[in-house]
């Protein structure tokens, strides 16, 4: 009478071939998909405030990949609208408000978006996860 491992030094190949793989692809494309849902929540927290005078944040709203570390994702309003006022500046303003001369009582739409955010980000990177496994037969 024999013991068999053949199986479990194929799921033992499998898997390190897999942990091989985050620090590549899969990573990328997790965070990609996070990115994704992460610019839509932007988009329609700021339809939904209405903050869409000229629609120049909204439709800036983007994800890039920071030089310094190509596993992360920053996701905000980028760039400047037609008078040369930054986006992300826009945003800021209006999510805490200002107290000078010109009063602007800030809605915290940025915070509300972060609060339904984390499982919505984490349902689609574990989608991208779970096809990669199927993918591969695990």
């Amino acid at each position: 009478m024999g013991f068999k491992i053949d199986g479990l030094l194929k799921l033992s190949d499998d898997l390190y071939n897999l942990a091989k793989s985050v620090d590549g692809e899969l990573v990328q494309d997790m965070l990609d998909a996070g990115a994704e849902v992460t610019v839509d929540e932007w988009k329609k927290a700021i339809t939904d405030a209405g903050h869409i005078e000229t629609g120049s944040m909204h439709d800036s709203v983007a994800a890039k990949i920071p030089k310094k570390n190509p596993n992360a994702r920053e996701i905000y309003p980028q760039g400047t609208d037609k008078n040369g006022v930054r986006n992300a500046h826009k945003a800021y303003i209006l999510n805490y408000g200002t107290s000078k001369t010109e009063k602007i009582a800030g809605d915290e739409f940025i915070s509300k978006i972060y609060q339904e955010l984390d499982q919505k980000v984490y349902d689609a990177e574990m989608k991208v996860y779970d096809e990669e496994l199927k993918k591969r037969g695990l």
